[in-house]
């Protein structure tokens, strides 16, 4: 079992003029949850692709909806786009090594 939440949009902040992001709360069991693990490296955000059933539960007084996923994809350029990043910055790590000083 996976859980995770994606946002999904803005509100205005309560005080102040500030937008904050909306989040919603995911569920995902068995192969898709294996699929959402191998995609956490903790260090990046990933962007998700997900269907599912909008589910409403209640919790202590609290009503909160959440997905119960179907489909989860992971947007695959990204996944190359921060490895490339990644390669980048160890080269250049790497010729800063290289100067005599």
């Amino acid at each position: 079992m996976a859980t995770f939440s994606i946002a999904y949009g803005t509100e205005k902040a309560e005080f102040g003029d500030q937008v904050q992001n909306k989040h919603i709360n995911c569920i995902a069991f068995a192969y898709l949850a294996e699929y959402i693990k191998s995609l956490d490296d903790s260090k990046h955000k990933i962007n998700l692709l997900v269907c599912g059933k909008l589910q409403t539960s209640e919790y202590q007084g609290n009503t909160r909806e959440e997905i119960l996923c179907d489909f989860v994809i992971g947007q695959p350029i990204a996944d190359a786009t921060v490895k490339r990043i990644e390669q980048e910055r160890k080269k250049e790590d790497d010729d800063f090594d290289d100067l005599n000083i």
